[in-house]
């Protein structure tokens, strides 16, 4: 099966996949599961229409994080990420 992200940024530093939904389920995050298994990036972060930022606890999701896209714009701008 094959798996994408939507971006990578910065030197396997971020992976960012953007979904239009209000409530994420574990199937929504297998490309950046998947990612997780190679090593490949320092963190993953999903930018969504979700109110609350949370991160899944669970393996494979673990570490991934849940962003609403405000606050995700807000923190890009900001220089958080780099």
């Amino acid at each position: 099966m094959r798996q994408e992200v939507d971006f990578l940024l910065g030197e396997k530093d971020l992976a960012i996949e953007i979904k239009a939904s209000t409530r994420l389920r574990q199937t929504d995050l297998s490309s950046l599961a998947a990612l997780a298994e190679d090593g490949a990036v320092k963190r993953r972060i999903v930018v969504s229409l979700e109110r609350e930022q949370r991160q899944f606890l669970d393996p494979p999701y673990r570490g991934i994080e849940i962003w609403p896209w405000q606050e995700f714009v807000a923190a890009l701008w900001s220089g958080e990420f780099f």
